[in-house]
């Protein structure tokens, strides 16, 4: 069963457009983050400091992706607010938790919608002919 699953994923990853494998991205620190706060909330500071180094690595590679000659003005203020959400994790982590989860969950949240309808209008676009 867990070969299904993971040949799954395989499929799902390698067929999956840029912006949905950024969604995906999100997506997983979203999860990560919530598990960071659950368990930082039932005393568990090791699986709370874990999921949030998680989310950490995750937010690194939407960083290392990120395409500045492209981008431009976009890409380096998305390559700040990562830095700015990787630093409130930091202290989350240290701190065992805190309210810099929540407004990085919040952010996390935001960006994610913003890339969901990026998406989305790219398709539209795509499926009307224009470019």
């Amino acid at each position: 069963m867990m070969q299904l699953a993971r040949a799954y994923r395989s499929t799902q990853t390698s067929t999956a457009s840029p912006l949905q494998l950024i969604v995906s991205l999100y997506d997983g620190a979203q999860r990560f983050l919530a598990e960071a706060e659950r368990a930082f909330e039932a005393q568990d500071a090791a699986a709370g400091r874990t999921g949030i180094v998680r989310v950490q690595r995750i937010i690194l590679e939407l960083m290392a992706v990120l395409d500045h000659d492209r981008g431009g003005e976009l890409a380096t203020s998305l390559f700040r607010l990562y830095q700015y959400m990787i630093d409130r994790l930091a202290i989350a982590r240290q701190n065992n938790g805190g309210p810099e989860i929540q407004e990085v969950a919040g952010m996390l949240q935001d960006l994610r919608a913003a890339w969901v309808e990026a998406d989305r209008q790219l398709r539209q676009r795509q499926g009307s002919g224009g470019a």
